[in-house]
C-alpha cells in the first residue's frame, strides 16, 4: 500500500465515523407519559441528529376508542377497524391538547 492510499483509507474511516455520530439518532424518539386524573398523556419527541429532544416536532398519542363515532376522528377510527384490529393501530396528533376536543391526525402507524 502506498503512503497516499493510506491516507485516503484512514480519510475514509474518519468520515464513516462521522456520518455514524450524524445518524446516530436518526429515527429515535422519547417517549413521554405523564399520568393525569382523567388518564395518561402520552407524548412522543423526535430526537434530532445529535441525540437531543426535539419538541417543535412532538406528537400525542389519540385514544381512540373513546372518540365519539359522530367526530372526524370517529370516522377514521371506524374505517381502521376494518383494516386492522385497533389494538394495534397508533393515532399521533402534531398539535393540542387533550381537553380541547378534536384533534387533528397527523400520523397513522399500522403494523
Amino acid at each position: 500500500m502506498q503512503k497516499g492510499d493510506a491516507v485516503a483509507a484512514d480519510e475514509a474511516v474518519e468520515k464513516a465515523k462521522e456520518k455514524e455520530k450524524t445518524t446516530q439518532y436518526r429515527g429515535a424518539d422519547e417517549l413521554h407519559i405523564t399520568m393525569e386524573k382523567q388518564g395518561a398523556c402520552v407524548r412522543r419527541v423526535p430526537l434530532d441528529h445529535t441525540g437531543l429532544p426535539n419538541p417543535k416536532q412532538a406528537r400525542q398519542l389519540l385514544a381512540a376508542l373513546s372518540a365519539p363515532s359522530s367526530s372526524p376522528l370517529g370516522q377514521l377510527v371506524s374505517l381502521l377497524e376494518r383494516v386492522e384490529d385497533l389494538s394495534y393501530v397508533l393515532l399521533w396528533s402534531a398539535k393540542g391538547n387533550a381537553g380541547t376536543g378534536d384533534l387533528a391526525v397527523s400520523l397513522v402507524e399500522l403494523p
